[in-house]
């Protein structure tokens, strides 16, 4: 197989949207006397890189280092890997460790270290899987080992010798290396994880390849870090500060105050008055500093079930041009918040193709009264569902419910949710009990990769299908088992089900039907990426065939009804897959195709193509995006290279730079 070898400049090209990705050069910083900072960061309740959680901001390249890393500027950089290729096609690729690497016991770090790690991440046993912050959704087999179906030896994965560590994926895909910068991609050390399943992360067990081990845990508290003294990193780079001791500790409800009776050297700043007290205040303004946030809070469908006149096109574009999203930034926000025209802030790559609907009263009157409801008649009370009381989202809301009362004569109530419920009608399938109206939508990139340029905050797959699917589609989402599939195969509940040959009978009729109607879908797409995108690879029939071979293998009855379980999943996962295909109507076909373009592009086309994807929301006004936040921080003037992270917690990353000067 041709292999093409690649260094940094051409390597990371589609990896990140943060900066030109050139090696920065220095020479690591000697530590003078023993320094110590408190550094407040949302509440850690564990360390394990694998579950999705605010523990990202230290696990990745501060504990742990993988096979590339941001440096202090926030290019990537090598960090275990010292170079790396890929085949021709792009389905191999090959990572060559550097062999000085320690984990903070003395151990090498070596290519067994991510395997052992990748493969855990996937394993079917695995209690807190996340499939889609991992590198592993891509790799051969990944999903199949998941639910079962495939060994561990059909998985993609091969550790070559103890350093060069082999990935094969199932699909080509560009942004690859920007995937493994995830914290769920960094090595654990095998003994220690294995032995102490469920809290090898304390100081007691702790084994660590970053510049810092975990000196004291508190579970939601405080967390100590101190150097490592093992730690070597790479050569020719700036890996570490001169900072002993990091005191890691829950973000207060009074950070300005914290900075400024010297309880934190580094403080978030989240609320208005907070903010407007920091930038006007003489002693603190000048520590004030501004990032760039990668969110936006829209105002969004919010997946009711109920037929209402949110349904008519008009309609919704008279709502989003009567909201100004200026007042809702620089007075209800007090300037904190910039005023979004897009699905994200001014420097977000996919933002340029973006342009919200103007702010037109007048315009949206009239499509309001084109669509069969002049002066708001006939329109029923809207609900507008917002995170819990006190959260910034609710006074959003009650910008948004003022203005469409004031310009279009709609009247509005605002609902509060508890943060897990709220969370799950954001991000959740179409549910029932919820009224026609919009939530405030909070889209955020996790992490720079070319497939997030429209935020990840677009799901598409309920738009434009017909009413009367809508309520088939909720049935069919909501529960733990499809009762659609229930009723063709078996309830899995049933343990008596999938022991012997013949109570498979259903399931392989349906096997069959499926993967004949699939085929059959795929064969009719004319957009050629949108067709490779819906090829699987194993193959429909060779998955299958995976699932039967696990359940002829298994020698208990109870082995047996597992497998079966886990082959009606796929069946169940597939059917429901077909039948949105089957329904879904002309635009949300369309989206889904600007999504698979999205996908299958490098950085710089993927920000055409997810500026493309949100356009088109925009333009039908499903989503309307209001306002995007300025991350903005306190930090201590003598520290430098601390940098709060862009991404999904509002905390600092990378803290292995601190410098005290």
């Amino acid at each position: 197989m041709k292999q093409r070898k690649i260094r940094l400049a051409g390597a990371v090209a589609a990896a990140t949207a943060l900066s030109t990705m050139t090696l920065f050069s220095g020479t690591l910083l000697a530590a003078p006397a023993p320094s110590s900072i408190t550094v407040q960061e949302p509440q850690i309740e564990n360390l394990d890189p694998q579950a999705f959680g605010p523990q990202a901001l230290l696990d990745q390249g501060v504990l742990f280092e993988g096979l590339v890393g941001y440096n202090a500027k926030g290019q990537i950089v090598p960090k275990m890997a010292t170079h790396w290729t890929h085949s021709a096609n792009g389905l191999v690729w090959t990572f060559y460790l550097r062999k000085n690497a320690r984990w903070s016991n003395g151990a090498p770090v070596t290519a067994q270290d991510f395997y052992y790690s990748w493969m855990r991440m996937f394993s079917p046993a695995a209690p807190t899987t996340v499939s889609w912050y991992s590198p592993m959704q891509f790799v051969l087999n990944g999903y199949n080992y998941l639910s079962g179906a495939a060994k561990a030896s059909q998985v993609g994965l091969k550790v070559v010798n103890p350093y060069e560590f082999q990935v094969t994926l199932a699909k080509p895909e560009p942004d690859f290396l920007g995937w493994t910068l995830l914290a769920s991609a960094m090595p654990l050390y095998p003994p220690d994880v294995t032995k102490h399943a469920t809290n090898w992360y304390t100081p007691k067990y702790f084994v660590g390849n970053g510049p810092y081990v975990v000196s004291s845990y508190v579970a939601g508290g405080q967390i100590v870090l101190t150097k490592n003294p093992k730690y070597v990193g790479p050569t020719g780079q700036f890996n570490v500060g001169n900072i002993h001791t990091i005191k890691v500790v829950p973000a207060s409800t009074v950070p300005v105050e914290d900075f400024l009776n010297h309880s934190a050297n580094a403080v978030m700043v989240t609320t208005p008055s907070d903010y407007k007290y920091a930038t006007s205040n003489a002693t603190l303004k000048h520590d004030v500093h501004f990032t760039p946030a990668y969110e936006v809070d829209a105002l969004a469908y919010d997946k009711s079930l109920t037929a209402s006149p949110l349904n008519q096109y008009d309609v919704r574009r008279a709502i989003a041009m009567s909201i100004n999203r200026l007042p809702i930034a620089n007075s209800v926000l007090s300037g904190m918040w910039g005023p979004a025209f897009a699905f994200g802030p001014p420097s977000w790559p996919a933002a340029k193709y973006e342009h919200a609907l103007p702010y037109n009263v007048k315009l949206a009157r009239k499509l309001l009264a084109q669509a069969g409801h002049p002066n708001g008649k006939g329109i029923p009370t809207l609900t507008i569902y917002t995170p819990p009381v006190g959260t910034l989202q609710v006074s959003m809301a009650e910008s948004v419910a003022a203005q469409l009362k004031a310009n279009l004569n709609i009247h509005c109530v605002i609902h509060t949710m508890a943060a897990s419920p709220y969370g799950y009608l954001q991000y959740g399938p179409l549910q029932r009990g919820i009224k026609p109206g919009f939530m405030i939508f909070q889209g955020q990139a996790v992490w720079a990769k070319a497939a997030a340029m429209d935020m990840q905050s677009i799901n598409s797959t309920w738009f434009d299908m017909p009413t009367s699917y809508l309520d088939a589609l909720a049935q069919r989402s909501i529960p733990t088992y499809d009762p659609f599939s229930i009723k063709a195969y078996g309830n899995p509940t049933n343990t008596s089900l999938g022991i012997t040959a013949a109570s498979w009978k259903p399931l392989n009729a349906g096997a069959k039907a499926m993967i004949k109607g699939m085929n059959q879908y795929i064969a009719k797409q004319t957009n050629p990426v949108y067709k490779a995108s819906l090829i699987p690879n194993p193959s429909f029939q060779t998955s299958w065939n995976q699932f039967v071979s696990a359940w002829k293998a298994a020698k208990t009855p109870a082995a047996k009804h597992l497998a079966w379980v886990n082959a009606w999943k796929f069946v169940s996962n597939e059917d429901l897959y077909l039948w949105e295909d089957q329904h879904r109507g002309p635009l949300a076909t369309h989206w889904q195709i600007l999504d698979a373009e999205e996908a299958a592009s490098n950085l710089k086309q993927a920000a055409y193509w997810g500026g493309h994807i949100g356009q088109a929301v925009i333009q039908d006004a499903y989503w309307t995006p209001l306002v995007y936040p300025k991350l903005v921080s306190l930090v201590d003037p003598n520290l430098k290279n601390l940098t709060p992270s862009p991404w999904v917690w509002p905390g600092f990353a990378q803290l292995q730079y601190a410098t005290l000067h």
